[in-house]
């Protein structure tokens, strides 16, 4: 039998930016936070995964921590993972800094990542999974159903594309020029590099996993934000 290394998708090459450059991450936060409003944001979440103190938490593709760190102080236990082994040590030294005790980190991506433990209740990923191609996002959203409780909740933000294939170019365009000048380039290299997918295939692939979709929410630059719920 093959090894099966020869065969599964390696999620630790990097299809757009390099976030295994150290020079990059330190980079990463601050420009994003030019974009978003991070502690609204993981509010959100927060409210929308109904977190409390008991409950256990998986975010994989976490980057800097952000969403981790922020959601530690609601939960029991925060499973944190990206691909990027200086993401991952970034987030590490900034839990220490702040004194979190309850993030366990990994080095490991949506294919990689092996859950040891009971099942949890919330999972999160955040601008992730297009980093994968569909195929291995089926295999994704399988692994992250398995380590999900009954009724557990999954919150899938990502870079999807609704619109009509014959508008694909004006929509790029149009995303692209509401953006400042110095994000344009990366908006350019993440249509034509990464992979994101369109709507109908996404929620197919989140039915087929085991998930009902309970609410999907656009936002800027063609994001959806799917809350999920695994099926009994």
């Amino acid at each position: 039998m093959a090894d099966r290394r020869t065969w599964i998708y390696d999620e630790f090459s990097y299809t757009g930016t390099d976030y295994g450059d150290p020079d990059e991450v330190a980079k990463y936060e601050a420009r994003m936070g030019e974009l978003r409003d991070f502690d609204a944001e993981a509010a959100e979440i927060i409210d929308a995964v109904g977190l409390c103190r008991e409950h256990t938490l998986l975010e994989l593709g976490m980057g800097t921590g952000w969403f981790a760190l922020r959601a530690a102080p609601h939960c029991r236990l925060v499973y944190a993972c990206d691909v990027s082994k200086p993401m991952v040590e970034y987030a590490r030294s900034r839990a220490v800094e702040q004194g979190l005790r309850n993030v366990d980190f990994h080095h490991a991506g949506f294919l990689t990542y092996a859950h040891e433990g009971e099942p949890v209740n919330a999972v999160v990923s955040q601008l992730a999974l297009h980093h994968i191609p569909d195929f291995w996002k089926a295999i994704a959203l399988h692994r992250i159903a398995a380590t999900l409780k009954p009724g557990g909740l999954f919150w899938l933000k990502d870079v999807v594309f609704g619109f009509g294939i014959d508008d694909y170019e004006a929509v790029f365009e149009e995303s692209r020029a509401t953006l400042p000048p110095a994000f344009r380039e990366p908006w350019v290299g993440h249509v034509n590099r990464e992979f994101s997918t369109q709507g109908w295939i996404m929620e197919g692939l989140l039915e087929r996993a085991g998930f009902g979709i309970e609410s999907a929410e656009e936002g800027p630059l063609l994001a959806v934000s799917y809350l999920c719920r695994k099926k009994p």
